[in-house]
């Protein structure tokens, strides 16, 4: 009966061929989402710079290490699919107010614009213009999520809709989008400032839209007025270099190109009545032909070269990218530019990336910042499987604005505070007193005019700016220094001083009438010296009197160590 139940063994070559199967899934699963990759703060590329050192101590994220997902989230792959599958993870959805512009082409630009939900962390008005990646807008997903971070912290925000993005906006003119056209993020700029004259900008740029926002700085110097900073993120730099490296099966990339090309299609073939209608005055360039090219495309360079460069009358598809590029903008910007690429972009290749690196080491102004893992746009945080809301690219964003304004606003207290301790050690000139006698006024006492030094220290105290401890300490120790060694406070020195040119000025006969030896010779000269600093003696009675040794009898103000001013007596 037990011989009947036994089974009968199987050979061990069979078992070997099973462990070999459980090894050969388990090692695709681990090379796939790569989960031997360790962890690691992002490489960074600057110049050693007070900015720098500033921006190491105000951003943590850009010193911590960036964690993705335990299980996917080192596979730039999955980062890249979720981020353009499914955006983000429980996206928020911020209220805003469509703006419409006509442009001088008849083509009708959008952005979509968000008040800030909360006050700001120096309190002043800013602003950020954001541009986001190819054919999106102000709807998607992470657009969203960053637009409801931003507002929390203080942010006004500007979203541009990309020209034939939206479907439920139609074209006005035979247009759309372009890779590097900044017509409509221009104009969105100019609205911005002409509505909002006191707001400040942040320029915030998402693959195609990093491209934009770097040629549109660097295009003119007057672009970047009011601009505190600006941030790309995965960008590719150079369209030309970019597009052999599309056409490469390494890391999918001719696969993404594909998905890409496809997406584009249906784009521009929904307007296909806006761009290749009877009725419409199409390019000269731009023919029916190119309609059916279109629809035989397979790669982004197809559709780039077949109708998309024509909309701009450029002749060929190498003169397209050169000049639609940022590359050839970059060195011309000069306000803070933070460049953040993933070391994983499926798209971006890493030849690519020697752009922004060879850059960060010619320009004080730029920082390029590389983590390991992120994908395209991903940047997902959480713990083992499921990621959060906000993602890592969202903070660091936010992070490095609010640096920047803090940077600035350290900037102008400074700045003050030097203009502050430039005044003070300037002479005072007879401009700044009021010399009227005592008798018209009631009193004995020396007054400032209006226009005087009191006006100007009273629009100090209004300013109410305390030096930072970071930027100004020298200055503050210099400043602390003056005033333990002189014993009084800046505005009573200036009283002081005002009295006694009063004193000498209008009564000195009164004043040394119990001299022994007469008059003292009155110096006009002696009227713009540094009040800390002796000026000419006046004889009187064998000693020496220096003018701030009267001010010290007639103003009741200690200009001097007491045991110093006991020699400043007259002799009777």
């Amino acid at each position: 009966m037990n011989a009947m139940l036994e089974t009968p063994e199987l050979p061990a070559v069979f078992d070997g061929v099973k462990l070999a199967a459980v090894a050969a899934v388990l090692y695709v699963i681990v090379r796939c989402l790569n989960l031997k990759s360790p962890t690691a703060p992002p490489d960074l590329y600057f110049q050693d710079s007070g900015l720098s050192r500033f921006l190491l101590k105000s951003c943590p994220l850009l010193t911590k290490e960036y964690i993705p997902p335990l299980i996917w989230g080192k596979s730039g792959h999955i980062q890249t699919a979720l981020y353009g599958k499914m955006g983000r993870v429980r996206s928020p959805h911020p209220y805003g107010h469509r703006k419409f512009i006509i442009m001088a082409d008849g083509a009708t630009s959008t952005f979509d614009l968000f008040e800030p939900s909360a006050e700001h962390c120096v309190g002043d008005d800013v602003t950020m213009v954001i541009c986001p990646g190819i054919a999106n807008h102000s709807e998607k997903q992470y657009i969203r999520t960053f637009v409801d971070y931003a507002q929390k912290n203080g942010y006004r925000c500007a979203v541009l809709n990309h020209l034939g993005a939206l479907p439920n906006i139609e074209l006005t003119s035979p247009r759309m989008f372009t890779y590097g056209c900044t017509w409509e993020f221009g104009a969105m700029v100019n609205y911005i400032k002409k509505t909002y004259p006191l707001t400040q900008l942040v320029v915030v740029g998402f693959s195609l839209g990093g491209n934009i926002v770097c040629k549109y700085l660097g295009e003119t110097q007057a672009n970047q007025e009011k601009v505190l900073c600006c941030v790309s993120v995965c960008q590719g730099y150079s369209a030309l270099r970019a597009q052999e490296t599309f056409m490469q099966w390494d890391q999918c990339r001719r696969f993404y190109n594909f998905l890409m090309a496809d997406n584009m299609k249906k784009i521009i073939l929904s307007h296909r009545q806006a761009l290749f209608g009877d009725h419409v005055k199409k390019p000269q360039c731009l023919e029916d032909t190119d309609l059916s090219r279109l629809y035989t495309a397979t790669s982004l360079m197809q559709i780039d070269d077949n109708v998309m460069r024509k909309f701009h009358g450029y002749n060929s598809l190498k003169e397209y990218y050169e000049e639609e590029s940022c590359m050839r903008y970059l060195h011309r910007i000069y306000v803070p530019l933070m460049l953040v690429n993933a070391a994983d972009d499926p798209l971006v290749h890493e030849s690519l990336l020697t752009i922004p690196k060879s850059l960060s080491e010619k320009r004080e102004n730029v920082m390029f910042v590389l983590p390991l893992h992120g994908g395209h746009l991903g940047f997902f945080e959480g713990s083992v499987l499921f990621p959060e809301p906000l993602t890592w690219m969202d903070k660091l964003v936010v992070e490095y604005a609010n640096a920047i304004c803090q940077w600035e606003r350290n900037k102008l207290q400074c700045s003050d505070a030097e203009q502050m301790e430039a005044e003070l050690q300037s002479p005072i000139s007879l401009g700044d007193l009021d010399l009227t006698s005592h008798r018209q006024r009631g009193h004995r006492h020396a007054h400032l005019s209006q226009a005087g030094v009191l006006a100007k220290q009273k629009q100090k105290q209004k300013q109410k700016r305390i030096l930072s401890r970071q930027e100004c300490q020298e200055l503050k120790r210099s400043r602390d220094r003056h005033q333990q060694s002189n014993g009084y406070e800046v505005a009573v020195a200036e009283a002081a001083v005002a009295t006694a040119v009063a004193v000498v000025k209008q009564e000195q006969q009164a004043t040394f009438q119990s001299c022994s030896t007469g008059k003292a010779e009155s110096n006009s000269s002696d009227l713009t010296m540094p009040f800390w600093w002796p000026p000419k003696a006046h004889q009187c009675g064998g000693y020496h009197l220096p003018i701030w040794a009267f001010a010290a009898q007639a103003g009741g103000a200690k200009l001097w160590p007491p045991r110093l001013s006991s020699l400043f007596k007259c002799k009777v």
